[in-house]
């Protein structure tokens, strides 16, 4: 699972940076940027990433992120914060729900945990943090908690508190290469870099207690 994660993300950030270096040529999503869609267009766009935002989520498909940069470079930023977080706040408590299910039908992830004593309730803080830092992709966490009776209520209050920011970077991240905002993209690269650096630290505390 680790490498689909790896292979998934290093070909997305290798796409994003030929588009922002001109090396790959989007005439057609250039037209698309500089004309405004229409009304009907732009709804149906919306709903088309909405669903499909969705279904990524429910699948455990590390592709979200980059739905949200390419949206933001569509439709605009602030939009797509907007109706992605609710597509996410959707997918989050299917995915919970739908994990939840087959680990209680099967209890092969949930034995497994508790042979290595690693199942314990989570704690709203951490969830909210995994969720703001890249310490692991933030399925295997509805993975977890899925094992566990943590409810789904608090789960989404936490979720929703964490999302904001990795949707918005997201969202700015995309905007900025797509229109070569050169001063964007550095302070979000920059952000990014911090988040890494902090989740890295958060990854050793966990560790040692």
């Amino acid at each position: 699972m680790k490498y689909l994660y790896f292979i998934t993300y290093s070909l997305n950030i290798i796409i994003l940076c030929l588009i922002f270096l001109d090396i790959l040529k989007l005439d057609e999503l250039n037209g698309l940027m500089m004309n405004e869609f229409s009304i009907n267009e732009k709804i149906l766009t919306i709903i088309f990433i909405f669903i499909l935002y969705i279904l990524l989520i429910v699948l455990n498909l590390p592709l979200t992120p980059f739905v949200t940069m390419y949206s933001a470079a569509l439709l605009g930023a602030l939009e797509t914060i907007i109706y992605i977080f609710f597509a996410s706040l959707i997918g989050v408590y299917l995915s919970l729900k739908v994990n939840r299910y087959f680990n209680n039908q099967l209890e092969f992830i949930k034995k497994k945990l508790k042979k290595s004593n690693l199942l314990f309730e989570p704690k709203i803080i951490y969830i909210v943090l995994l969720q703001i830092v890249p310490v692991i992709p933030f399925s295997w966490i509805i993975i977890y908690v899925s094992n566990t009776s943590f409810s789904s209520k608090k789960f989404l209050m936490a979720y929703s508190i964490g999302c904001i920011i990795p949707i918005t970077l997201s969202a700015y991240l995309g905007k900025s290469i797509f229109e070569d905002n050169l001063e964007l993209l550095s302070i979000i690269l920059a952000i990014f870099i911090f988040l890494i650096i902090f989740g890295k630290l958060l990854n050793s505390y966990l560790k040692k207690n």
